[in-house]
């Protein structure tokens, strides 16, 4: 199958031209929602293209990991399309927004809306979902310019995606550091496997949704126990199918992708070979790829291992 297209945008063949499409791609989107974030009228739409670069820039950082210049963007690409798609659904969930919304029209509208000193602001509406429906009615799809938005594609959902992530934190009560949205990529997170944790730091009466604090040991002392109980709880709620046993395995699994790049690597490894397995093929054979890329690929697992540290805490 040959490539038609990352996420980011843009039409590439061999795995060394695909990388770099991606990592200019993904730099040219953290300067063009950083641009609009300085230059933004509302403090709405500043403060939501602010986090939206922040989040870009933690995910960019993995390019110069260990995964290599290779390896990583192309997992970044994926990471971050599974962060907007599971936002997206959890979103539609909590009814912060209509169903089946595109984020990258969500931030396509915010950003023509900033436009306009004459409209409605955000702080007019008692809800992002109220707001969206007036500039619904204020841009209608087909007023929509497809091809500008497809230009900057990967730039709107990101947009999109940190919008809903800020009307999520006003429903729930509960900050979303983009931390916690890193996370959610490294271990291709279920959204139900999200809302436990939601539910679980709710529980346990936090204001923050730590999961990168759980997931790495950082927490207080004492409370990685607390935690990881309330998770169980939690995940036993939206899983009652599985067992106990059976959720610690997936929470040390979270823990290994959290702490190591080849395990982040483990992760997404079928998607890999699904989608670039046969310009992975090549770029081996024809030694663009680091030599111990095959033995990674063939090796590395998703397995908890024993003695973890969340096991211990239970």
């Amino acid at each position: 199958m040959g490539f038609l297209g990352s996420f980011f945008g843009g039409i590439a063949s061999g795995i060394g031209k695909i990388c770099s499409g991606i990592s200019s791609a993904v730099t040219g989107a953290i300067g063009a929602i950083s641009s609009l974030a300085s230059k933004a009228v509302t403090s709405f739409l500043g403060t939501i293209a602010g986090k939206a670069t922040g989040f870009l820039k933690v995910v960019s950082g993995i390019m110069t990991g260990p995964l290599g210049p290779i390896l990583a963007p192309i997992v970044v690409d994926l990471l971050v399309k599974l962060v907007v798609k599971v936002i997206s659904k959890i979103a539609e969930e909590n009814e912060v927004v209509e169903k089946n919304e595109r984020p990258e029209e969500i931030g396509y509208r915010m950003e023509e809306a900033d436009k306009h000193e004459d409209w409605k602001r955000r702080d007019e509406f008692k809800s992002f979902k109220e707001y969206y429906a007036y500039l619904k009615e204020q841009i209608p799809a087909e007023e929509i310019d497809r091809i500008h938005l497809q230009k900057n594609f990967g730039a709107y959902c990101v947009l999109g995606m940190q919008a809903e992530v800020q009307a999520l934190e006003e429903k729930i009560g509960l900050r979303i550091p983009k931390a916690s949205l890193v996370e959610i990529g490294r271990s291709a997170m279920e959204f139900k496997e999200v809302q436990a944790f939601i539910r679980a730091f709710e529980a346990a009466g936090y204001t923050n949704l730590n999961i990168s604090e759980y997931l790495k040991g950082t927490l207080p002392a004492g409370e990685l126990e607390r935690i990881t109980v309330a998770v169980l709880d939690a995940l036993k709620f939206y899983f009652p199918e599985k067992t106990e046993r059976d959720l610690l395995t997936r929470l040390n699994e979270m823990r290994r992708a959290s702490e190591d790049d080849k395990v982040l690597l483990a992760v997404y490894k079928e998607d890999l070979q699904k989608e670039y397995g046969e310009q992975l093929q090549e770029a081996s054979q024809s030694g663009e790829l680091p030599k111990d890329t095959e033995k990674i690929l063939a090796e590395v697992d998703f397995k908890a291992p024993e003695n973890s540290k969340i096991e211990a805490a239970k």
